[in-house]
């Protein structure tokens, strides 16, 4: 079986510019706090945080006043970010890769979106100023998931 994968930049204009780089900053947001707790809960408990304990703090974290523009931010994106999370932390117990850092608005600029491509073109939530910017390969929008690289030109 032969897995495809597409890689893509987006040129965004100034209005999408702006909301995906929001976009960029809760999904960085959400990872640092997420890791935060898990580092919390694994040094008072022992044992590491559920994913599912996770998914019910985000939800709480939306609701609260001081956090409510997460409430603008799309949720499959910041539930992307939990999965994100998860699959950091077992790749680091299988010795795949080191253990997950905290993120920087210097260093870590792309983002993820498992819906990007219906979203682009029906409209939804994420992303509905339109188009959100010109693809390389039109064709990749419609078949995997969008990576934003955060490096708008001018």
């Amino acid at each position: 079986m032969l897995i495809r994968a597409y890689r893509f930049r987006l040129e965004p204009t100034a209005a999408p510019d702006h909301q995906l780089r929001q976009f960029a900053g809760a999904r960085r947001f959400i990872w640092n706090r997420a890791l935060q707790q898990r580092r919390e809960h694994y040094q008072q408990r022992g044992k590491t945080l559920p994913a599912k304990k996770l998914s019910a703090r985000l939800t709480a974290l939306r609701a609260q006043p001081e956090t409510a523009w997460l409430r603008e931010m799309d949720s499959q994106l910041l539930r992307q970010v939990l999965a994100d999370v998860q699959r950091a932390f077992v790749n680091f117990f299988e010795r795949r890769a080191r253990h997950p850092h905290f993120k920087s608005r210097k260093r870590d600029r792309a983002l993820s979106h498992p819906a990007a491509p219906k979203c682009l073109w029906t409209g939804c939530k994420t992303f509905d100023e339109g188009n959100p910017g010109r693809s390389k390969n039109p064709r990749a929008l419609a078949r995997g998931v969008s990576r934003w690289s955060g490096q708008s030109r001018g």
